[in-house]
């Protein structure tokens, strides 16, 4: 079965406000135009539990007691008192699929790539450092 993957940035992903953005990866049976799709289908269902009606102004990083009391009876548990990027990706994903459960979207672990700069010499006693530093200003 042909799984298709795209990541959901949760935070200012345009880098046009405080640039803060954590990243996750997803997998899903459907292609992403048919994950958009499914998350304006869950929009339409479930207006109060869209995502992108909690937590989405500057320093508003709780979640509204009646939303996680509502996510609770879903089997969506978060910590209100911790909630976090990870809790939020986690609700997104779970929106999508109410949207179409046939998408079963699922969170996926960043597999860990190494970076080509690295800090301190390797064995040889050879560095490589910052690469294109000058192009962001």
């Amino acid at each position: 079965m042909t799984r298709y993957t795209f990541r959901i940035p949760i935070g200012d992903w345009s880098s046009d406000g405080h640039e803060k953005c954590d990243w996750f990866t997803v997998t899903a049976a459907k292609p992403i135009e048919e994950v958009r799709e499914a998350f304006f289908t869950a929009k339409k269902s479930l207006p109060h539990l869209d995502p992108e009606n909690f937590c989405c102004d500057y320093e508003d990083s709780s979640v509204p007691d009646s939303i996680a009391a509502e996510l609770a009876t879903k089997g969506v548990l978060i910590d209100v008192d911790d909630f976090n990027p990870e809790d939020m990706a986690r609700i997104v994903v779970w929106f999508l699929n109410q949207g179409d459960p046939e998408l079963n979207a699922e969170l996926t672990p960043e597999a860990t790539v190494p970076m080509l700069p690295f800090c301190g010499f390797d064995k040889k006693k050879r560095h490589i450092g910052g690469i294109g530093y000058g192009l962001f200003y």
